[in-house]
Parts: C-alpha cells; sequence; structure tokens
C-alpha cells in the first residue's frame, strides 16, 4: 500500500489533487485485483486528461 500521509509534499497541496490520487489508486487496484495490464489504461486516461485540459485552455485563451 502506499504511503499517503508521506505524499503531503507532492500532489495533495490541494483537495482536488488528493481526490484524483485517491481515483487513480482505486483503478490500479481494481486492475491489480483483476489480473489485467495497468499501464494501458493509464496511458488512455492521462491522454484524455489532457486533452480535457487542452480543450479547457483553449476555450479560456478565446
Amino acid at each position: 500500500m502506499v504511503k499517503v500521509k508521506q505524499k503531503v509534499s507532492g500532489a495533495f497541496r490541494t483537495v482536488s489533487g488528493a481526490k484524483i490520487f485517491a481515483r487513480l489508486l482505486s483503478v490500479n487496484l481494481t486492475f491489480l485485483k483483476q489480473e489485467r495490464p495497468v499501464l494501458p489504461y493509464q496511458l488512455i486516461a492521462r491522454s484524455i486528461q489532457f486533452l480535457d485540459d487542452l480543450v479547457v485552455t483553449i476555450f479560456q485563451m478565446a
């Protein structure tokens, strides 16, 4: 299991960072329990998040 209390210096500076970490941890543990590969699904999720962030940035610039 991940040492959550030591993660404060990184991604947990905000509530949204903690929520993202919890969601990713949950998905990773589910895939591991089902003996599915984790990495391909993480790459897909990150690319979707990148595209969402890109669209938001573009609309904010307009």
